[in-house]
């Protein structure tokens, strides 16, 4: 990943960060949702699947996050 996408979410459950993804998209943010998910090794419960956004977007998305708490 490139310097100009920063994460702004992680969560074990990929719903969670899908529902995210979904609600920038609504609001004209583009983001990329990283799955660091090994199913081999699920059992260790150290899953994380992640939300990027570009730099320019970062505090419009962490505020929209915010204000929409799904967890």
């Amino acid at each position: 990943m490139t310097d100009n996408w920063i994460k702004i979410f992680g969560a074990a459950q990929a719903f969670i960060v899908e529902m995210y993804k979904g609600m920038l998209e609504e609001n004209s943010i583009k983001s990329v949702l990283v799955n660091k998910t090994d199913s081999m090794h699920l059992h260790l419960n150290n899953a994380d699947v992640e939300l990027y956004v570009q730099k320019e977007d970062v505090l419009k998305a962490k505020r929209l996050i915010e204000k929409n708490q799904f967890e």
